[in-house]
C-alpha cells in the first residue's frame, strides 16, 4: 500500500500477494489435495476456510470498518502530524462512511482485516483438526511479518483476532457438531 496517499492502491492483485497470497494458496491447496486424494475432510476444510475468508471480508472490511470509522495511527506518534487520515489519538472513532470495496486508508483502522482473515482461517483449520495449535502458529508467523506495514493500533489487531476467531467458530460449528454425533 502507498500510505503517503489517501487511498491504498491494493486491489485483488494486492490482496493475493505476500502473506495473503500464501494464505489463499494454502486454502486452495487444501481443497485440491482433498479433491485429488478423495479426502472429504480436506475438501471440507478448504471450503470452510474459503467461507471464512469471504465472511472476514464482509464483516471486517465492509461492515465494521464502515461503522467504527477509526483513524489509523501516525507512523511516528511522537513527532508526526495528523493529516485527516492518520492520527496520534487512539480514540479517534466515529468517522462513519459507506462500505468501501477497496482498502482505502481513510477511517478504516478497526478491526484489522488481515488479523480477522488470518484468525478466521486458523480457527477453521484448528477446529477441523481436533483443536490443533499449529494453525495459530502459522497465522502468527504470517501476521508478524506484516504488522509494521499495515498501520494499525494494537486494539485493531486484537479486535480483528477476536472477530476472526468468532467467524471461524461459526463457519465450523456444524462440522464440529457432526463429529460429536
Amino acid at each position: 500500500c502507498d500510505w503517503s496517499s489517501d487511498v491504498c492502491s491494493s486491489d485483488l492483485n494486492g490482496h493475493a500477494a505476500g502473506e495473503d497470497g500464501w494464505l489463499l494458496a494454502g486454502v486452495g491447496a487444501t481443497y485440491l489435495y482433498g479433491f485429488a486424494l478423495d479426502d472429504g475432510k480436506a475438501q471440507e476444510t478448504g471450503i470452510r476456510a474459503t467461507k471464512a475468508v469471504t465472511y472476514s471480508y464482509v464483516v471486517s472490511q465492509l461492515l465494521l470498518k464502515s461503522l467504527t470509522g477509526r483513524r489509523r495511527p501516525l507512523d511516528s506518534l511522537s513527532d508526526g502530524q495528523p493529516d485527516g487520515i492518520r492520527t496520534r489519538n487512539p480514540y479517534d472513532f466515529g468517522h462513519v462512511h459507506a462500505p468501501q470495496w477497496n482498502s482505502d486508508a481513510r477511517d478504516s483502522s478497526m478491526p484489522s482485516f488481515h488479523f480477522t482473515m488470518f484468525f478466521s482461517v486458523a480457527t477453521v483449520y484448528s477446529r477441523m483438526n481436533d483443536d490443533a495449535w499449529w494453525p495459530y502458529g502459522l497465522a502468527a508467523v504470517g501476521l508478524a511479518s506484516n504488522v509494521r506495514g499495515h498501520h494499525h493500533w494494537v486494539s485493531d489487531m486484537v479486535a480483528g483476532a477476536l472477530v476472526g476467531t468468532a467467524i471461524g467458530r461459526v463457519v465450523t460449528q456444524s462440522a464440529v457438531d457432526d463429529e460429536r454425533l
